[in-house]
């Protein structure tokens, strides 16, 4: 190669780079202004808004994530989806743990959309690779609020001497309760796992790994369907009547949950989670006292 075919070589580089470095700050002051507007409607919550209640703050934040958006939509692009679902995990994670809505979430993910699609033209963007954040966001997002949410009824099961002291009926119930929650956390985390990583609308294999037991077969359905539970609730119908319902709904829940998720209706899901873990919190509580009126007065 002649030396003035390396300088032209070198000089259309330098002009491609240039180029690219001129389309890159075009489009960081275009996500700069979508993130303004999206936390100047983020702060109208009263939650979202005690932790960003600093100029400074949602500052620096609007240009970190400007960059971050830069960076998931030229991977989103480029078909590195797995990249792009790792770091919209860790981000919705934080969410979870500041205690923002997931109803807040999914207001601001519709908006961030939308503000998205209004400049679409400008950002060259095409209509799939908007689609396919708005999912991986809606995704995300479900995935580590619902794990979260599941993960601390097991929290509370282990830190809390609720049935500890009682009889061998109640550790029976406690060691199944127990089991149920291992098991929902297991089966939802082989579910969200696979979705992530295939990003894929075949649920065959989803569906095959979906944790369901009976109400009645299942370690607190034998007890709860047993003699001796009839013998610890005799003159008091009502109480195991509606313990037994509850009981049957934690297994409908766990199926919902499942159904909705693999199905891609995020919010439904998130709703079914926490019916959930409040039908296992109102379980516990009502074994608790039946086993306490038993062990008192037998």
């Amino acid at each position: 190669m002649s030396n003035k075919d390396a300088e032209k070589k070198m000089q259309n580089a330098f002009d491609d780079g240039k180029s690219n470095t001129l389309h890159k700050d075009a489009n960081l002051e275009i996500f700069y202004k979508i993130f303004y507007e999206f936390y100047s409607k983020l702060l109208q919550d009263y939650h979202a808004s005690e932790f960003f209640n600093s100029h400074y703050t949602i500052e620096n934040l609007i240009k970190k994530q400007s960059a971050v958006l830069y960076k998931i939509i030229e991977d989103i692009s480029e078909n590195k989806i797995s990249d792009v679902t790792k770091q919209l995990q860790f981000i919705a994670k934080r969410h979870y743990e500041l205690g923002i809505s997931h109803e807040v979430m999914f207001e601001s993910i519709e908006l961030y959309t939308k503000l998205l699609e209004n400049v679409k033209e400008e950002l060259a963007l095409d209509e799939l690779t908007i689609l396919t954040l708005k999912e991986l966001l809606e995704q995300t997002t479900a995935t580590e609020y619902i794990h979260g949410i599941i993960e601390s009824i097991k929290a509370f099961f282990e830190n809390t001497d609720v049935l500890k002291g009682y009889s061998h009926y109640d550790k029976f119930f406690r060691e199944g309760v127990y089991k149920k929650i291992n098991g929902i956390i297991s089966s939802f985390g082989n579910i969200s796992q696979y979705r992530n990583a295939n990003h894929s609308d075949n649920n065959a294999h989803i569906n095959s790994a979906t944790f369901v037991d009976s109400h009645i077969d299942c370690q607190v359905g034998k007890l709860l369907h047993g003699i001796g539970f009839d013998i610890m609730t005799f003159g008091n119908e009502k109480l195991k009547t509606e313990t037994i319902a509850i009981h049957k709904l934690v297994h409908s829940y766990t199926n919902q949950l499942i159904k909705y998720y693999t199905s891609k209706e995020y919010k439904k899901a998130l709703n079914i989670a926490n019916n959930l873990t409040s039908s296992i919190y109102k379980l516990v509580y009502n074994y608790e006292l039946i086993a306490k009126h038993w062990n008192d007065n037998k």
